[in-house]
């Protein structure tokens, strides 16, 4: 098993262990402007620090040239895929991201980190509804996992419940339209429909953006 360096005391866990049974494909490996998702995401929070995946299906995700690990308890769902990922991460502090957010934001990823104080996991809300798929979690959650795994707990939220856990807004993170979009995931085919407009969207907007303003 590979083990993480630990340069700059935060690591990335990138959840990609689910069977993707509502897209009917793995979502991980949709591509969005060309690229797949699980490289938007990896590319996008590495800067924060060393990138794991967590998933059952590791040959898939080789060009990735990251670590990897596999579920411990298979067939428990993000809980275990959690379990596994900082139950290998050298890292004290580790940002947890699901395989299916094509807008994940390192800005929204650092607000969290800031946020997350003497708490064991720092969970963004918006609208009042909890995110705890694009979170923070520290290694000392492990035997509280350990213990919902074995008693069959399997509900993250339950889980949180059972750890210091600080609820944060990400209204509050100053963020505009990208905190909305950091935390937007995709389950069903008309959902990757809908990220492919949403990422045409923004690349529009962005070009234009860039332009600047037209001559006269």
């Amino acid at each position: 098993m590979m083990r993480l360096r630990n340069d700059r005391g935060t690591s990335v866990i990138v959840l990609a262990g689910g069977a993707s049974s509502r897209m009917g494909t793995d979502k991980a490996m949709l591509p969005i402007e060309g690229v797949p998702v699980i490289r938007h995401i990896v590319e996008k929070l590495s800067p924060i620090g060393p990138v794991m995946v967590v998933t059952n299906h590791p040959e898939r995700y080789r060009w990735l040239e990251v670590p990897m690990v596999k579920d411990r308890e298979q067939g428990k769902g993000p809980l275990a895929g959690l379990h596994a990922g900082l139950s290998v991460s050298v890292s004290e502090t580790n940002l947890v991201v699901a395989c299916d957010m094509p807008f994940v934001s390192r800005r929204a990823a650092v607000w969290l980190l800031s946020r997350l104080g003497n708490a064991f996991a720092c969970v963004p809300t918006l609208g009042g509804r909890p995110h705890p798929l694009f979170a923070v979690y520290r290694k000392s959650c492990l035997s509280a996992l350990a213990r919902c795994l074995r008693e069959g707990k399997l509900q993250v939220r339950r889980f949180l419940s059972e750890v210091p856990t600080r609820f944060v807004s990400l209204e509050e993170a100053g963020l505009g339209e990208e905190a909305e979009l950091c935390v937007w995931n995709m389950n069903r085919p008309e959902d990757y429909h809908q990220a492919l407009h949403m990422a045409q969207a923004e690349s529009s907007f962005a070009d234009k953006r860039d332009d600047g303003p037209s001559e006269k």
